[in-house]
């Protein structure tokens, strides 16, 4: 008993002496971090807290869990030759998502292609005062290998948005009287509707009445897949019955506190269990719901849950969510499902997230930075 406590001891004090040195430099756990249960992500009183862990073989549960975020870090998975006779009948309830699972659904793109071969975007965003999130959105769409961008924002920004997001078609429309976009625009943009591969609704554009009209027209006529993000979920409620009416396949993008606002819940309420909220509003609504924060979960009918570990604190500033929706309206234009095209867009927003990190560091990584390492990092899901 004397000899396992010492040792107790001494691993205790070797764990507090890595956590320490983890404030000056790189940790990384194999498997799992030493002290974190891995079939239920709980931490004990002395656990290694890790930047990157890389697990072996397959995930574990307990690293995906939220109870986990703070000591795993980003997780990676390594090939250590387990005949896949022992795993392909395994199945789970949650799922990690990887970079190898994603690159199968990329084909090589043919020489003989042009713009309107990869699809083209369009964005209704904006308001005065925030003129970043149609710009950001903009720019990750165009990063994105989408071929075409086209944004609508009110009238007054569209010079700002349009020397912002240079490869981007910028058209300033009517607005109301606090400068974000009037109900009208969506009567008079309907009629080109079919023109787009892609539709992304919400970023900067206010709770103002008229975008809840904009948002209602567009989602009950829309003929291309549907991006639902932030404004375009907080002018609704799941109670409202408006998701459940899309006309197109839809993917909605909310933040804890957009998701509160949208059930009509604590925040509390979403946190305790992210996965079992998300698939709760999948089954509400259909399509395909991703609920941002550490741990980001993508859930879609009939599909398994699955989680991403990419990205890192240094995330947490205003603007990345507007990259995000950005890069995957991108993604559904050239082609990809809901599901796919989601799990693509978080682990490279990640991924580009973690990049910029490495070079520099997590203290003042903005949304800029992320969108010049998008092309960086979906070369890493695209390349086989």
């Amino acid at each position: 008993t004397g000899i396992r406590g010492d040792a107790h001891g001494v691993a205790a004090r070797a764990i507090a002496c890595v956590n320490a040195l983890g404030r000056r430099a790189l940790v990384v756990a194999i498997d799992v971090p030493s002290g974190l249960d891995s079939d239920t992500g709980g931490a004990g009183a002395h656990t290694v807290i890790a930047d990157l862990t890389v697990t072996m073989g397959l995930p574990k549960r307990g690293l995906i869990l939220a109870s986990a975020i703070d000591y795993v870090g980003s997780v990676e998975v390594v090939d250590i030759g387990i005949p896949t006779a022992l795993t392909d009948g395994l199945t789970a309830d949650l799922e990690l998502i990887v970079a190898s699972e994603l690159q199968a659904l990329w084909e090589r793109r043919a020489r003989a292609t042009h713009k309107g071969t990869f699809g083209h975007v369009l964005i209704i965003a904006g308001a005065e005062g925030y003129t970043g999130a149609a710009t950001m959105a903009a720019r990750a769409a165009a990063r994105s290998g989408a071929g075409l961008v086209s944004v609508i924002v009110p009238q007054n920004i569209a010079s700002a948005v349009a020397s912002g997001a240079q490869e981007a078609m910028v058209y300033g429309e009517d607005q109301t009287d606090v400068g974000s976009l009037s109900s009208a625009v969506w009567e008079k943009w309907e009629k080109r509707a079919s023109e787009f591969s892609a539709i992304l609704i919400g970023p900067g554009m206010t709770s103002h009445g008229d975008t809840r009209l904009i948002v209602e027209g567009l989602m009950r006529a829309a003929p291309a897949p549907l991006v639902l993000d932030a404004d375009a979920l907080n002018v609704q409620k799941l109670s409202d019955g408006l998701l459940r009416e899309c006309a197109s396949p839809t993917v909605i993008t909310p933040h804890p506190g957009e998701m509160a606002r949208l059930m009509e819940c604590e925040i509390a309420h979403v946190q305790r269990d992210r996965a079992g909220v998300a698939d709760e509003v999948v089954k509400a609504i259909g399509g395909t719901v991703v609920l941002k924060g550490a741990g980001t979960v993508v859930a879609s009918s009939g599909m398994c849950a699955t989680v991403n570990m990419t990205g890192n604190p240094g995330m947490a500033s205003g603007g990345m969510g507007d990259v995000l929706s950005g890069l995957l309206v991108g993604l559904l234009a050239q082609g990809l499902a809901p599901f796919d095209a989601a799990r693509v867009a978080v682990y490279t927003h990640g991924r580009a997230g973690d990049r910029v990190a490495l070079r520099t560091s997590q203290a003042g990584l903005v949304a800029g930075d992320v969108i010049e390492d998008l092309s960086s990092a979906l070369r890493e899901v695209m390349i086989r």
